[in-house]
C-alpha cells in the first residue's frame, strides 16, 4: 500500500510569494481518497496574466466564489 499527497498552489502575480488558491489530493494505491480546495485572500494585487490563466481574481477570493 502506498499513499501520496499532491498539491498545487496558484499565485496572484508574478512575484510568487503569496497564494490565491491551494488544492490538495490524497492518493492511496492509485485511487483518490480525499481532496481539498480553498481560495486564499492573498491581500495583494492580481496580475492580469494570472487572473486570465487561473480564473481567480481579487473579487473571486474576497467573495469566496
Amino acid at each position: 500500500m502506498y499513499k501520496m499527497i499532491a498539491f498545487d498552489v496558484e499565485t496572484p502575480n508574478r512575484m510568487n510569494h503569496r497564494m490565491s488558491a491551494i488544492g490538495i489530493t490524497v492518493i492511496e494505491d492509485g485511487t483518490i481518497t480525499d481532496e481539498y480546495y480553498s481560495l486564499v485572500d492573498s491581500e495583494t494585487h492580481f496580475d492580469y496574466f494570472n487572473t486570465r490563466l487561473t480564473g481567480i481574481s481579487e473579487e473571486t477570493v474576497r467573495n469566496g466564489v
